[in-house]
Order: C-alpha cells, then sequence, then structure tokens
C-alpha cells in the first residue's frame, strides 16, 4: 500500500492514509476500515474515563473500553494521555497479576544504550 506514491520521512504519513481512505475505490479495494469502536488500537487522549483496567479469569490485567466493551490490543498514548498510559502499563502485557502480583518487581534491567542508538 505504501507504494501508491513516494512519502518522504518529513511528510504526513497520517496524511498519506487518509487521502487514501478517503478514495472509495482504493479503499474497497484495499479492503480498508476504521477501528472505531477500538477493538485493535486504544488511543487515550480525551477518552481516559473510558480506559480501565478490568482482570480476565486468571488474573491478568487488560485494558478495557467501558464504553465500547472491547479490549484493544495496543494501546496509544497520544497528547496528554500519556500519565494514563504509564499507568496502564505498569499493568497489562503481563507487568502484573491479580493472583501472582508483579511479575517484574525486583527484576534488574540491564539497558543496552549502544543498541538502542539510532
Amino acid at each position: 500500500m505504501i507504494s501508491l506514491q513516494d512519502v518522504a520521512d518529513d511528510e504526513d504519513d497520517q496524511l498519506y492514509y487518509t487521502l487514501i481512505y478517503l478514495d472509495e475505490k482504493l479503499r474497497d479495494e484495499l479492503k480498508i476500515g476504521l477501528d472505531s469502536m477500538a477493538r485493535i488500537f486504544q488511543n487515550l487522549n480525551g477518552v481516559e474515563d473510558d480506559v480501565e483496567l478490568q482482570f480476565d479469569d486468571d488474573g491478568n490485567a487488560l485494558a478495557y473500553n467501558a464504553a465500547y466493551n472491547t479490549h484493544p490490543a495496543i494501546i496509544h498514548g497520544n497528547g496528554p494521555s500519556k500519565r494514563h498510559l504509564n499507568y496502564l502499563a505498569n499493568y497489562i502485557a503481563g507487568r502484573w497479576s491479580s493472583t501472582t502480583g508483579c511479575a517484574i518487581c525486583g527484576t534488574k534491567w540491564n539497558l543496552n544504550i549502544e543498541v538502542i542508538a539510532l
């Protein structure tokens, strides 16, 4: 899909995909849809009150969108919602369980800056 036209690194990639979506022929051909009910993606900005923690039967923490009754797989803390993202990140993705507690507490992280550097 990205090959429909060149997009430079400093250009607006969101606009690129917006224009593809707005073109009904391309949208149908590429089978593009919007995740308007946060089934896959959850942006937090402006909806922090709708997104809370929920625990499954095994005690695993999940992000839960109460407005749509969904458990989005990818959480995006855009804009001023980064604090809420940090709160959720302390629990989801196997970091904390209601049955076993903190999965990473006491773990010493060895961060290799050379690998991360761009």
